[in-house]
């Protein structure tokens, strides 16, 4: 059993609502007073990871879970600073009790994992080469830029001449957004659902940076890392969106 209490509840629904309408089943596990958890997006095409610290959460005891997203999205929107969200993991009785202040109590059932499902953990998600770090409400800007006149969902990014780019296009209309200047040696390019990313910057909430990780043709990685009043770390998410890759 553990006995789990969210003092920054604000921070847990930021990262649930960029990944509710996505996911089926979310992992969750306990140790060193971190809360982290995992899960696979609905036809496997992201990987979300987070970690709220101590900072964030209070945890007595140290237990894994696996739960129905939607259920504990459901639930946790009702948090807020007047009203705490704790739970506790009841495995012995295959049920998660979730406490919404002193009035609302939820009572989720764990559920298996199966081999259809399994998450990975980031550990055994390919080491991503392209490092960028950019401002969150710039990259928001640039993909409603290059959306503006395409309306495709479709968005490449792409290093060029050590240029990192944002583009999209459809038959003869292409909309180019210069991002920042980049030092890796090589041209490359990824693709991916303009939707998809644009939903998971809200797992961002409060962060004023992103880290874009990318190769090839490779999954698209986003880490955001959140800070307190006195700039300290208090999570980190990450997200690893497939990419849409030419069959030609």
């Amino acid at each position: 059993m553990v006995n789990v209490k969210i003092t920054r509840p604000d921070v847990l629904k930021a990262l649930m609502s960029g990944m509710q309408e996505f996911t089926r089943d979310i992992k969750f596990k306990f140790e060193d007073g971190h809360m982290k958890s995992s899960f696979m997006a609905t036809g496997n095409f992201a990987a979300v990871f987070f970690d709220l610290y101590p900072s964030c959460v209070s945890i007595k005891g140290e237990d894994s879970v696996f739960l129905e997203s939607k259920d504990f999205c459901s639930s946790v929107r009702f948090a807020d600073e007047k009203n705490p969200l704790t739970f506790e993991t009841e495995s012995m009785k295959g049920r998660v009790i979730v406490n919404i202040g002193v009035k609302k109590r939820f009572e989720l059932p764990i559920v298996q994992e199966t081999d259809d499902y399994h998450i990975p953990s980031k550990e055994h998600i390919m080491t991503l080469p392209v490092l960028c770090e950019l401002d969150v409400a710039v990259l928001k800007d640039a993909i409603s830029t290059v959306l503006a006149i395409t309306k495709e969902t479709t968005i490449e990014f792409n290093i060029k001449d050590k240029m990192l780019r944002l583009s999209a296009s459809s038959s003869n209309k292409k909309t180019v957004v210069d991002l920042q200047e980049c030092a890796y040696p090589e041209n490359i390019y990824m693709r991916c659902n303009s939707d998809f990313v644009l939903s998971f910057l809200r797992c961002g909430a409060g962060c004023d940076k992103v880290t874009l990780r990318f190769g090839h043709n490779t999954p698209l990685e986003l880490e955001f890392t959140g800070k307190d009043v006195l700039m300290q770390d208090n999570f980190k998410a990450w997200i690893i969106l497939g990419a849409i890759v030419d069959n030609d």
